[in-house]
């Protein structure tokens, strides 16, 4: 749904142990290409296989969307570890910029 907004784009989409179903379905919104989207999966989701989100990312790719990262936890399953939470914090610092908080600044 995150990169299908036109009118008013996020200030960036955060996946964890998540994927893009039904890809090549759907179009990027010109507005959202400039969107950061961010995928965080553990190599040992039994749930949603970090292929998946491997897959969605290159999808993100192939329609320009620019700020697109995967970061992937070796051995993590379908859950989360303290190392995700804190990479996704800053995840969010940066996509919020200084002028929210973010560069720095605690959630």
């Amino acid at each position: 749904v995150g990169p299908q907004r036109g009118a008013e784009p996020l200030a960036g989409i955060v996946s964890m142990s998540g994927y893009l179903p039904a890809r090549g379905r759907w179009q990027v919104a010109e507005g959202s290409r400039r969107v950061p989207v961010g995928f965080f999966h553990g190599t040992a989701d039994e749930v949603v296989k970090s292929d998946w989100a491997e897959q969605a990312l290159l999808a993100l790719q192939a329609q320009d969307v620019a700020s697109s990262s995967i970061k992937l936890y070796t051995g993590m399953g379908h859950s989360a570890v303290q190392e995700e939470i804190a990479d996704v914090a800053a995840f969010i610092r940066h996509a919020l910029g200084p002028a929210a908080g973010g560069a720095g600044a605690s959630l």
